[in-house]
């Protein structure tokens, strides 16, 4: 379960997303269908680590039916709140930008559905709440069409 220690209210202080997953974040959220129906409830912790402006990252997803993923991440750090990178699950590159107290990234992931891979579009938006929650967006699509939406609450661990 995951219990939310205060932080302190930040306004338009911007988002450093590399400092912020550096070391171990927590979160848990729900992944919602088209019609805003939820679908799965999960629970996700990632390691990463920063050296210079190059992230690894290592994520787990435990999904609520008991199904765990794994992905591993690795991100960059451009001039003038760029972001570029991969994952091992994604197609292409991943891209971004941060600027303010949010960040951005997008990517085509490979969905598994049922026994098919289906590539999906990923629109993912984080928003730092105060210096210890990050809040998480996630809008999947095929073809400009919404698939769904992945809600998520991270907390950085001390």
């Amino acid at each position: 379960m995951l219990k939310l220690a205060p932080g302190r209210l930040i306004d338009n202080e911007p988002l450093d997303l590399f400092d912020y997953l550096d070391g171990v974040v927590v979160g848990s959220g729900v992944l919602e269908d088209r019609f805003g129906r939820l679908r799965q409830r999960l629970h996700v912790t990632m390691r990463g680590a920063l050296k210079g402006d190059r992230l690894a990252l290592d994520e787990v997803l435990v999904y609520g039916d008991g199904t765990e993923e794994r992905r591993q991440w690795q991100l960059e750090r451009l001039a003038g709140g760029a972001i570029t990178g991969h994952a091992d699950d994604c197609e292409g590159p991943v891209t971004g930008s941060a600027a303010g107290g949010a960040a951005v990234l997008r990517y085509v992931f490979r969905l598994r559905i049922g026994g098919r891979i289906v590539p999906v579009r990923v629109l993912d938006r984080f928003y730092r709440i105060n210096d210890r929650i990050v809040v998480d967006r996630a809008r999947l699509s095929k073809w400009g069409v919404k698939l769904g939406e992945l809600s998520l609450v991270y907390e950085k661990r001390a």
